[in-house]
């Protein structure tokens, strides 16, 4: 045969799919919707285009799920039995908005793929943000490509942005995050953010309240002029971040290291200087949020053994003051 033309009309993907495991894409949509297409097929090539309705991506987090409608996806392709060029051309997002081009080339009958993401914009309903980040909606834009061998990954650079993100917990401006896949098979995100604010009762500031000691956080929101980590993803699961730091408006600056390990374990390091050369060193064990302090500066050290109601008030600080350690010597004499 050396021509013809094939044609989709209202083909029902979900049912042509419903009892097949292994399906592309299925932790991401929760429907793939009907599938409208003409297929071309001269001079050994196929050339074909074609539209994709009422599918859904599915967003979740603990338990809870949002749905994400798809109106209509376009899209493009050709090739021929060996190599396959398809294009994603655009997508109509129901309360939300795409601008944007998606490709991927085949070769090898697809048993090796590379591919190419050109986003610059994406936004999806208000629900998905409320719950995948606690934040009101934004305009995101997404850089990258990658690299398959069948269904496998085997090589990424990712590079999402937006211009502002906001919840109740934090005001973020110029966010950026950059992810890619290193030679050894670890992957490496970097996330910057030129400015923004934390509320000054949010999880992540009541856990570091005791480490700057006495100093009052400003009332409100804690301002920043400049933030920035990179984390590494390592094959057994352990999860190291380096070059840790923020500027905070009050002049005092910010830096970590440290792991997270398979069994969400923490350990690290962080301190905090300030322009007159005070500074002050913990090191952190034990779980996110809920582990123990150590002081590493002498001159805290020497404020803790005057400040017994501080270490009651803090008890995540493993440190016991001179006065702590008299008292427990006093009582094993007493014992002996």
């Amino acid at each position: 045969m050396d021509e013809f033309e094939l044609s989709f009309k209202d083909l029902n993907l979900d049912e042509v799919i419903k009892n097949r495991r292994d399906v592309v894409l299925s932790g991401v949509l929760s429907r793939y919707g009907r599938l409208n297409s003409v297929v071309q097929y001269k001079a050994d090539k196929f050339i074909g285009k074609g539209q994709l309705l009422d599918a859904e991506f599915l967003f979740s987090k603990n338990s809870f799920r949002e749905i994400q409608k798809i109106d209509q996806v376009l899209f493009s392709f050709d090739g021929n039995g060996e190599a396959m060029k398809v294009s994603i051309d655009g997508m109509n997002l129901q309360d939300g908005d795409f601008e944007g081009t998606i490709q991927l080339n085949s070769k090898e009958s697809f048993k090796k793929s590379t591919g190419r993401v050109t986003v610059h914009k994406i936004q999806f309903r208000p629900k998905i943000y409320e719950l995948t980040l606690g934040a009101q909606p934004a305009e995101i834009r997404a850089y990258g490509k990658f690299a398959l061998e069948g269904q496998s990954l085997k090589d990424w650079f990712l590079m999402i942005a937006t211009p502002k993100l906001i919840s109740k917990a934090y005001d973020l401006s110029a966010l950026k995050a950059q992810g890619r896949q290193l030679k050894d098979g670890d992957s490496e995100l970097r996330i910057t953010v030129a400015e923004g604010a934390l509320q000054e009762d949010s999880v992540l500031l009541n856990w570091l309240r005791p480490t700057l000691l006495e100093q009052e956080w400003p009332a409100g929101l804690v301002s920043f002029s400049e933030l920035s980590v990179r984390l590494n993803f390592e094959p057994d699961r352990l999860v190291r971040w380096t070059r840790g730091y923020a500027r905070l408006k009050s002049r005092w600056q910010f830096s970590t290291e440290g792991t997270f390990d398979r069994n969400k374990k923490v350990s690290g390091w962080m301190q905090w200087d300030r322009p007159d050369r005070k500074f002050l060193k913990w090191n952190y064990a034990g779980d996110f949020f809920d582990g123990a302090w150590e002081p590493q500066t002498q001159w805290v050290q020497s404020w803790l053994d005057q400040k017994n109601q501080f270490l009651q008030d803090y008890p995540a600080i493993k440190y016991k003051s001179k006065t702590q350690k008299d008292s427990t010597s006093g009582e094993d004499k007493s014992d002996s």
